[in-house]
């Protein structure tokens, strides 16, 4: 498997794909976060990586970036790292958090970031140390303002559903 792969979209003026092992897509991740100047919206299922956590905290507390967090519930239930990274975004940062369980009560697996209205970040990749160090994993990253709107409704979606976190 190629380590970081060149992958062509109609529509998009960047696309790139990373893979776990070999890549460093927190690294990206961190790097687009670093770049937001308005708006990041996240749907993720798994949260526990400290340095996507800190990027997160910098642009909503400190350039005002609006950050919204729709994360897994039970998933946020059960695992007190994510259940600590969202609440310091939360309460510390300024962020709006939710959970959300799935349609018809299963897991919300989304594993998606919205930048800007422009950039798009999705694939299998959790937001873990794991998830960038062993796991076979991936993350496309791409820049299309047409696909972003197509997150953004969905993420939207997933928003009118999602439960304030406790």
């Amino acid at each position: 498997m190629p380590a970081a792969a060149l992958v062509f979209l109609a529509g998009c003026t960047t696309t790139q794909a990373y893979f776990v092992p070999g890549d460093d897509p927190a690294g990206v991740i961190i790097g687009e976060i670093g770049d937001a100047s308005s708006t990041i919206d996240l749907a993720i299922y798994t949260f526990t990586h400290e340095g996507i956590r800190d990027a997160l905290y910098d642009a909503a507390s400190v350039r005002g970036v609006e950050v919204r967090i729709c994360a897994d519930e039970v998933q946020t239930a059960t695992i007190d790292s994510q259940r600590r990274n969202l609440k310091t975004l939360r309460d510390d940062a300024g962020a709006q958090v939710r959970v959300a369980t799935g349609n018809g009560g299963t897991h919300m697996h989304h594993k998606f970031l919205v930048v800007d209205e422009h950039s798009v970040l999705t694939g299998s990749f959790n937001y873990t140390w794991s998830a960038n160090t062993s796991n076979d994993e991936n993350l496309l990253a791409l820049t299309s303002p047409p696909l972003a709107e197509d997150f953004s409704a969905a993420f939207e979606e997933l928003w009118s559903r999602c439960e304030e976190l406790e």
